[in-house]
């Protein structure tokens, strides 16, 4: 067979496959009508083309791959695994530079050579490997000092359309290349790997962008001071009194750096200057622990490299072009802890190792992670703003409605294993205030284990308590009252009685059954502690939990204005989460929002009588709630089968986000709703949620488990809700995950003398007269879920009792099989992000 790599020159040229359909009617619709996606195929196939597999992926644009040039800086572990993987895409041509030869140890993870290579310049490695199989890039290898031949570079990357940095030198190094990448204004990708992790960043470095030249500068990696001296003044200085290296090589961070010799080096390193450097020599290189002292092997090297290309290639394929993410983080194996791999990019800003050092030791001299309690003062927080798009699908599934913190005294727990300890009662705090109550769970104590066998790492950010105020330094997410959300780590963390509101305090308030005060938005060990032991034993339970424990917060005894309450502990859990928009007050209603702009008013009259006959009242005159109905034990019906026109709703000026799902609905709503043979995606969303409440419920019942259900001196609780499942971002065979267990109990736990009876018993309320009850629409029994019916035009009513039926209604056929199907997932993924937009800005 012929191979082929210049197919797009000659046949292809400018081809790039949309993501289109057969209509019924095309002269290919019957020879398709059995391809479960019926999408248009691309052209036929040219004999010999090495590029046809990736030709064909929908929005590939192969015409502008193939007029790439690349400069790789670094032809190492991660250089050569991303000069294999662009050599096989087909870029145009690929400088690799690079100033060591190969050797027995590169074998493991340097892929491109082999045991007849070792000697030979690197950069030559990956030339001779490129040309088995890079049918069309050439490769330009460049065996060079970086450092020593810095206009090399500069002349190379002003041929380039993109610069992967995967060169081992230190910060300061590639401070220069973030700052050349900003001066001629083309992308940067950078990538390292260690142990069992590997981190990959990228910058497209246009002008009006962040680039990685302004993250390392804003880090203060020369930490600016005002000169006073010119560099070469600085090191003649340093040559007469001894007291810095003779060389212009010295030590990153130094307390006898002078402030002078940082700002000058800083005004050569900046984009306006860099391309003028003869040579790097001024800058400071730090010391760095050994390859060895690590340990290097392939899978991060190439997961690095993979990653690398990945967001470049998500950068410049497709329409409009894509924005990848700004940083990956990669950690494969608990091998490598947290705290090591702080310490071993910290080593590299740092003197020098002392003997017997270790990059542990680094880390816990240079982060605070081992300390108990933490002193606001000289802790530096770092956060992440969310996305600035008002419609961004994190700002949807996490929240838009911004609050912020401030950080006060006290303390974390170091540690999530929480144990029940058996045969000791919670009795409530002892010597309460006069008229002052909290809640009494029925159940044993909880308290803190830490074994001495095993390391929790809390991120440094979450170890100074946080408080929700008005007006403060650190941003977060509203998430009901007493709650929030913070981004730190590329992680969402959902914060449990961090503050009342925004009045930066814990207030008493009237709640007791007999006007006794209680203090208001905070937690209490004992229900911080339970629920912390809960999100696992749920977990074990097989019940999908969108709360996982990461730590808990003492507050300090004077650090937050509380009077009245000031003797009582406050506490707070922090949970990392999977999202916030829960599925009563956010799906739900949004999804009666959206059958409004679905569903013509015409279809309603029609679906009346359809429920009517269901339920077995066709006479009746009033069709009544869904809730009346449960509460009278009156038939309910099954709607997920009936049949409703919908049509993608109005785009909206101010939301581009809906307008591509809108846009998307048009060439797929009709035909996946045909293909999975369903007459309504919107009671179909009913009958998915109906259904996976069930399961949780079900799932809850075999384990012994209550959600939380009692009395005490506040009332009546009940945690068995649908607020209290959480829409779950990107979600496959389950939309939903249960969260919110700080009332939760186990049948061992459980004290039957401060209870609502049996185990048993207590669960058939949940069962019944909770979850059951709230599907319905009904608040009876649940302080967490609002009604949405004055947002219901009452033409609608015939759908929101479908609706409303449809859930009851699957909830109790349980056990059935799930009501997911593959082929119309995207679909019902559209849907949810919708229904998620129309409730956006509303705190449950």
């Amino acid at each position: 067979m012929k191979v082929k790599g210049n197919v797009t020159q000659d046949e292809r040229e400018g081809y790039v496959r949309k993501d289109e359909y057969l209509k019924k009617g095309d002269p290919e619709w019957e020879d398709e009508a059995r391809l479960e996606t019926r999408k248009k195929p691309p052209p036929p196939a040219v004999e010999g083309d090495v590029f046809d597999r990736q030709r064909v992926i929908v929005e590939w644009d192969q015409t502008n791959v193939e007029k790439k040039t690349c400069l790789i800086l670094g032809a190492g572990g991660v250089g050569q695994n991303v000069a294999l993987l662009l050599g096989r895409i087909g870029v145009k041509e690929i400088i690799t530079i690079d100033n060591d030869e190969y050797e027995a140890t590169n074998m493991n993870r340097q892929c491109l050579g082999g045991i007849q290579d070792i000697g030979k310049p690197k950069v030559n490695v990956v030339k001779d490997a490129l040309e088995n199989f890079a049918v069309r890039t050439t490769v330009t290898p460049l065996h060079i000092d970086v450092v020593k031949e810095w206009q090399q570079v500069v002349s190379s990357a002003k041929r380039a359309d993109v610069i992967f940095n995967g060169i081992d030198i230190g910060p300061s190094f590639d401070t220069a290349v973030a700052s050349l990448s900003k001066s001629i204004a083309i992308p940067l990708v950078q990538g390292q790997s260690y142990g069992w992790s590997f981190t990959t960043e990228y910058y497209n470095s246009q002008p009006g962008t962040i680039g990685a030249w302004d993250a390392i500068v804003e880090k203060s990696l020369f930490d600016k001071k005002n000169p006073s001296d010119s560099i070469e003044e600085t090191l003649e200085k340093w040559e007469v009194d001894k007291t810095a290296p003779t060389t212009k090589h010295c030590l990153l961070n130094t307390t006898s750096f002078p402030a002078s010799y940082k700002q000058a080096a800083l005004t050569l390193l900046s984009p306006a200057n860099i391309t003028s450097c003869i040579d790097l020599g001024f800058l400071p290189v730090p010391s760095k622990i050994p390859t060895r002292f690590i340990g290097s092997w392939s899978v991060p090297c190439m997961g690095s490299a993979v990653s690398m290309v990945g967001q470049w290639m998500e950068s410049i394929t497709g329409q409009g072009n894509r924005i990848p993410d700004t940083m990956v983080q990669h950690n494969l194996s608990a091998g490598c802890s947290e705290i090591e791999a702080n310490g071993y990019q910290l080593s590299s800003q740092i003197e020098i190792l002392g003997e017997g050092v270790s990059p542990k030791d680094v880390a816990e001299m240079m982060l605070p992670v081992k300390q108990k309690s933490s002193d606001p003062s000289t802790h530096r927080y770092t956060t992440e703003l969310l996305n600035d798009e008002a419609d961004s699908y994190e700002s949807i599934y996490f929240g838009t409605v911004k609050t912020s913190f401030k950080e006060v005294a006290g303390s974390f727990l170091e540690t999530t294993d929480i144990q029940c300890e058996h045969g000791t009662h919670f009795n409530g705090l002892n010597s309460l205030p006069e008229n002052v109550v909290v809640p009494v769970i029925p159940c044993f104590l909880f308290k803190a284990v830490k074994d001495p066998s095993t390391e929790h790492n809390v991120p440094t950010p979450l170890q100074i308590p946080l408080l929700k105020i008005k007006d403060g330094p650190i941003p977060g997410i509203t998430s009901g009252k007493r709650s929030a959300l913070i981004k730190t780590n590329g992680k969402w963390h959902r914060l449990k009685g961090c503050g009342n509101g925004d009045e930066g305090a814990f207030p008493l308030e009237i709640h007791g059954i007999k006007g006794q005060n209680t203090p208001r938005g905070c937690g209490f060990e004992d229900s911080v502690l339970c629920e912390m032991h809960m999100c696992r034993r749920i977990k074990e339970a097989g019940v999908p939990v969108g709360n996982t424990p990461v730590t808990a917060w003492h507050y300090g005894k004077n650090a937050v204005p509380c009077k009245g309450s000031e003797n009582i502990p406050k506490w707070c859990g922090v949970f990392e989460t999977v999202g916030d928009r829960r599925a009563g007050d956010h799906l739900i209603s949004g999804i009666l929002r959206l059958a409004t702009l679905m569903v013509p008013e015409s279809q309603m009259k029609a679906l009346r009588k359809e429920v009517q006959r269901k339920r077995e009242n066709s006479d009746a005159d009033d069709l009544l709630e869904t809730d009346m109905l449960t509460a009278c034990e009156m038939q309910i019906a099954d709607l997920s089968d009936a049949v409703l026109y919908e049509a993608p709703p109005p785009v909206k000026p101010d939301c581009p986000l809906w307008n591509q799902i809108v846009e998307r609905l048009h060439v797929s709503l009709s035909k996946a709703k045909a293909e999975a043979d369903i007459g309504s995606i919107l009671l179909h969303v009913a009958k998915r949620v109906g259904w996976e409440c069930s399961d949780v419920m079900c799932a809850l019942e075999k384990a012994g488990i209550s959600w939380g259900t009692y009395r005490d001196c506040l009332g009546t609780h009940c945690n068995a809700h649908i607020n209290n499942m959480v829409v779950v971002r990107n979600g496959g065979e389950r939309l939903l995950a249960a969260v919110d267990f700080d009332m939760a109990f186990t049948r061992e736990a459980y004290d039957t003398s401060k209870g609502m009876g049996i185990l048993e018993e207590v669960m058939q309320f949940e069962q019944l007269n909770g979850m059951r009850q709230v599907l319905s629409g009904s608040s009876f029994s649940s302080t967490g879920v609002h009604s949405d019916a004055c947002h219901l035009s009452s033409a609608y009513l015939p759908f929101k009792a479908a609706l409303y039926d449809t859930m009851v209604f699957t909830y109790d056929a349980r056990p059935t099989p799930s009501p997911y199907i593959a082929s119309l997932q995207p679909v019902v993924a559209d849907i949810v992000t919708l229904a998620l937009i129309l409730t956006k800005d509303f705190v449950a």
